[in-house]
């Protein structure tokens, strides 16, 4: 059991996440607890830790509730108690189960190694531990003051201890942006001033050097009234006369950055049986030792995969900025994926926004060499189709190391030369022998050795045939290997290995596990070749074969014992590619037509059902266009809340292409569009990305060929607002403009106006502010006619934002007082706080500076009060500027510290470095953090496309 505080609470049992107290106070009940392990802490302490100094005249009686709940919530878990010791509280677990202590002693420890290298491999380790700010999605900012300062200190002085063992090592060109970047968030920390001219100057920017020593004396004199430290000025004379003292050290090593707040563990699970391989195993062991790039080789069903997670299970301790890995599906049935895919998985799998991915290749593949950097990782590319495929997935970084699994031989490689390339055939007698013993026993081999090497023969010594064949006779203890090759012989299987194919061996060995199966598991095995992915949920799995969950898993754990499908993450099973070919090629000849089109016609009304139910969920308010629910819409077994929507099609996303270009390649046209549209709040919730391009594309080739101008209106809706979120502008506003126009032919006016509204937002975001407002102003007087005075609301502060930013103030102040009536009206919590910082926004731009604080802090209270997070941010930010033009530096800096804390606990660093720059730009530099959305003030209001309530 595993417990994280240094950032969003998480608990982990054996890497699978444990939810524990969904109420907000427990979870920082327990998240205080934690930081003091196996210590008391008082009942007063923890109610005014609770209630941030303001406890409710029974928040003694609530703290017994509140603790009673905990309780009961970690009963069920063996390594954690909560108990009472007098007046105080006490969790016992053991320390080195909480990342907070895991980061102390690696950082203790760090001080007392004496190699700079060595010291900041753990330093870098114990850095990784922080995924944000402590407590980050529980505990108030004032908290996190409270209990956390110390920590925060750690945290900053453990990144000085990092840079200074690396400046040692000679790595000091790479330390130059990540010290950078600490200055302008701390630029009164003189030792971080001191690294980065250091670096500066050691980097051969000796100018640049004595200009950060310049700002710093400017800063230091202006704000604090304080002059430089001795050190500082000690450093700042060697920097000048060039002192030999302050050159780089003679011998230098590969550079290493300043740890990722996102460290990703994506290897599977290693083979529980494997054998031999000994001498790849060392060619991997002793390419993985620095940058490299390895290619394994090989036929299907040779071991390829095995081999290398083998590997990665022994030396992924040594990669400790993560772990990436992707099945590239380069020899499925299913259409492989594309560099574009690839690159915007990786990229969300460090941390990377879904809303920033960019959407050609050329720039996500420059985006995620500049994320990975100097980074220690291993990246695993597993079934790459061809060089072409893998090519834009190689990182530059001197620390990477990049293994490729294929079919194929992978010539023309950027780096190709010094590959390591490592070539798999059948694995020797000995070696196919020990494989079978693991599964079979020593006794049962040795009772017919003979029999068991011809069947070592007759499965071409693949791993994975021997591991078919020997799973089946597992099943059987009391069968000689010797009946089990008769019958073989006896159903025609008996000449397995046939020369110059490569596959024989491993189809013969599906076919002998096929015809083993009991009837209904083999009929699942069959419709599972149906499945539009490698990856099949057992929901999906229960509507294909027509039955219970229960039922299903149940034959899927089956299959699993046979090998021909392997458990993933909880309720998902895979398929090698070869087996899933062997169930397709077995769905044609043993299911009639009728049934399996039945099975197909389940597989996609369950899809339905559910994406229905989810866009229910997510977008309650959404003008659904007229589409197909089956009846009941979901099954039973399919959990609907909000969440668990989320949750769901998180887990589906990454085969969400394969889903809708199965339905269309199926001539479904219907579900095909259909699918396409009830994503589209789920991808505005979570981001859009290639993924969503690609769905939106083939949705509206489907509502072509359906002839349905609705259902073309509402995707390229869809559409234009995803290529607004991919920044590219001239197709986001063709596909909004089509939207329009064809909401308007077919008299939708409601629908046009939410098109016309998306399209006004792109073009204010151009600054063609008269066409703009034109478009705000028919959406007007559409919605206006329809009566949702709700969303009317919405457009009225767009228009707002737009009028103040040509500026026609008065108009604007109309425009959004109107909207803040219409939102109060309607209890519209969410839509009420947006236009009051967007009121506050404009009064700040008229120089109301006070009017404007009380709509800014207003706002932010009915944004918290509606549970609005997405939307703090940008009150937080207008709130830090506010108190700047009223001269209070030092609240202006902790509202953008808080905005800049928000950002990062929403892994939103692209809003992050916005604030950077305007704060640079406003300041100086002179503030510790930053952060901010729109980073314009003369546009309130909403500051993307992205209206998805109607078509």
């Amino acid at each position: 059991m595993d417990f994280f505080v240094l950032g969003p609470l998480v608990v982990r049992d054996r890497d699978e996440p444990v939810r524990l107290c969904p109420r907000r106070r427990e979870r920082c009940l327990l998240g205080l607890l934690l930081l003091e392990p196996g210590r008391p802490v008082t009942a007063g302490r923890l109610v005014d830790l609770l209630w941030d100094g303001e406890p409710p005249a029974r928040a003694e009686a609530m703290l017994r509730s509140h603790v009673s709940r905990l309780r009961s919530s970690l009963s069920g878990l063996n390594e954690v108690r909560l108990r009472r010791q007098g007046a105080a509280y006490l969790l016992e677990v053991a320390p080195d189960r909480v990342d907070v202590h895991r980061f102390t002693a690696l950082v203790r420890t760090a001080s007392q190694v004496t190699g700079p290298d060595r010291r900041s491999r753990i330093l870098r380790e114990a850095l990784g531990l922080w995924r944000g700010n402590l407590l980050a999605d529980i505990a108030s900012d004032r908290l996190r003051d409270r209990v956390g300062e110390d920590l925060t200190e750690a945290r900053l002085g453990a990144a000085e201890d990092l840079f200074e063992a690396e400046l040692a090592c000679g790595w000091h060109d790479q330390a130059v942006p990540a010290l950078t970047d600490l200055v302008a968030d701390h630029p009164y920390r003189e030792r971080l001033i001191s690294l980065l001219m250091l670096a500066l100057y050691r980097s051969g920017r000796q100018t640049d050097a004595l200009e950060v020593y310049r700002r710093a004396l400017a800063r230091l004199a202006g704000d604090l009234g304080i002059s430089p430290g001795a050190g500082l000025r000690r450093l700042h004379e060697a920097v000048l006369c060039r002192d030999p003292e302050i050159d780089p050290p003679l011998t230098s090593s590969g550079s290493t950055p300043l740890a990722s707040p996102v460290v990703p563990a994506q290897l599977p699970a290693a083979p529980r049986h494997f054998f031999g391989r000994e001498g790849d195993l060392a060619a991997l062991a002793a390419a993985g030792t620095g940058a490299a790039l390895v290619t394994v080789e090989g036929a299907a069903g040779v071991g390829k995969t095995a081999l290398v997670l083998r590997w990665a299970a022994a030396a992924r301790r040594r990669f400790t900025d993560g772990q990436l890995f992707v099945d590239l599906r380069g020899f499925a049935a299913e259409a492989l994926l594309s560099p574009s895919d690839v690159l915007s998985q990786l990229l969300r799998a460090l941390g990377v926004p879904a809303a920033d991915l960019p959407a050609d290749t050329a720039t996500a593949a420059a985006r995620f060499r500049a994320v990975v950097g100097w980074r220690r990782m291993l990246i695993l590319l597993d079934n790459a189709a061809g060089a072409e495929q893998v090519r834009p997935l190689l990182p530059a970084g001197p620390r990477c190391v990049v293994v490729i699994t294929s079919r194929n031989r992978l010539a023309d490689l950027p780096g190709a030369g010094k590959a390591v390339r490592i070539t798999l055939g059948p694995l020797p007698v000995s070696d196919a022998m020990g494989l079978l013993r693991a599964f079979l026993g020593t006794e049962r081999m040795d009772q017919s050795p003979g029999a068991a090497n011809a069947l070592s023969r007759a499965c071409g010594h693949l791993p994975l045939a021997l591991r078919i064949a020997a799973a089946n006779l597992a099943d059987d203890p009391g069968r000689s290997i010797a009946s089990y090759l008769q019958e073989a012989a006896a159903t025609g299987l008996s000449a397995w290995s046939v020369e110059g194919d490569p596959h024989a061996a491993v189809r013969r060995a599906f076919d002998l596990s096929y015809a083993k199966l009991a009837p209904p598991a083999a009929r699942l095995f069959r419709l599972s070749g149906l499945g539009p992915g490698p990856i099949l949920s057992i929901t999906a799995a229960a509507a294909l074969a027509g039955g219970n969950v229960d039922e299903t898993r149940a034959l899927m754990r089956v299959l699993t014992d046979a090998h021909l499908v392997e458990a993933g993450r909880p309720g998902r099973y895979e398929m090698h590619d070869l087996i899933a070919l062997h169930a397709r090629e077995r769905l044609s000849t043993d299911e009639p037509a009728a049934h399996r089109e039945a099975a197909r016609a389940r597989l996609f009304g369950w899809y339905l059902g559910v994406f229905h139910a989810a866009h229910a969920l997510l977008a309650p308010h959404r003008r659904t266009l007229p589409v197909t629910s089956p009846d009941p819409p979901v099954p039973p077994e399919f959990p609907v809340t909000w969440e668990t929507a989320l949750t769901f099609l998180d887990a589906e996303r990454p085969g969400l292409v394969a889903l809708i270009r199965s339905a269309a390649a199926a001539a479904l046209d219907e579900p095909a569009w259909q699918l396409a549209y009830l994503l589209g709040p789920y991808f505005q919730l979570r981001g859009d990305g290639p993924d969503s391009l690609e769905i939106y594309r083939i949705g509206l080739g489907a509502a072509q060929r359906v002839g349905s101008p609705s259902a073309q209106a509402a995707l390229h809706n869809s559409a234009g607002i995803a290529y607004a979120t991919a920044h590219r502008l001239p197709e986001a506003a063709e596909h909004l403009s089509r939207a329009v126009a064809l909401f308007r032919e077919g008299g939708q006016a409601d629908a046009e106006a939410g098109a016309l509204t998306n399209l006004g937002r792109l073009l204010a975001e151009q600054n063609h502010l008269p066409e703009a407002r034109a478009a705000f102003e028919r959406a007007v007087r559409l919605r206006a006619g329809s009566g949702d005075a709700a969303r009317l609301g919405f457009i009225l502060n767009n228009l707002g934002g737009t009028l103040a930013a040509m500026g026609e103030t008065r108009r604007a102040d109309r425009c959004l007082r109107l909207a803040l009536a219409l939102h109060r009206r309607n209890g519209d919590l969410a839509g009420e706080g947006n236009t009051l910082d967007s009121i506050g926004a404009l009064q700040l731009e008229t120089g109301a500076v006070q009017e404007a604080l009380v709509s800014l802090h207003t706002a932010l209270d009915v944004l918290r009060a509606a549970g609005y997070r997405e939307a703090e941010g940008v009150t937080l930010a207008n709130l830090g500027r506010a108190y700047l033009r009223r001269g209070d530096t030092t609240a202006a800096v902790g509202y953008l510290r808080r905005a800049a804390d928000h950002y990062d606990e929403a892994s939103d660093w692209h809003r992050a470095e916005q604030i950077r720059h305007e704060l640079d730009a406003l300041v100086g530099g002179s503030s510790p953090e930053d952060a901010d959305e729109t980073g314009d003030l003369d546009q309130p209001g909403p500051a993307t496309v992205g209206d998805q309530s109607d078509g």
